[in-house]
């Protein structure tokens, strides 16, 4: 199931993280050609190029939208790409 534009079948904004400065970078992502699919105990977050990353749903650790962001950087950047 592939969500577009971060809203769910009913106009509803979709929640993917309890936190929401991710929340934010998610939605803008899929705004931008990424897609989210649900994945068994996380939702998965698919680059354009078809690399995938879990979405932390309820991250604990102060630094976990920084670490989150790296990551997203680093797979936008595999395929000589800058989604920045």
């Amino acid at each position: 199931m592939v969500r577009s534009i971060g809203f769910n079948q009913f106009g509803v904004i979709m929640k993917y993280s309890t936190d929401k400065d991710i929340n934010k970078l998610v939605r803008r992502l899929v705004q931008l050609g990424w897609s989210v699919k649900k994945g068994k105990k996380h939702p998965l977050l698919s680059s354009p190029q078809g690399k995938r990353m879990p979405i932390p749903s309820t991250p604990s650790d102060r630094r976990a939208l920084y670490n989150f962001s790296k990551d997203i950087k680093k797979m936008a950047n595999y395929g000589g790409h800058s989604y920045e």
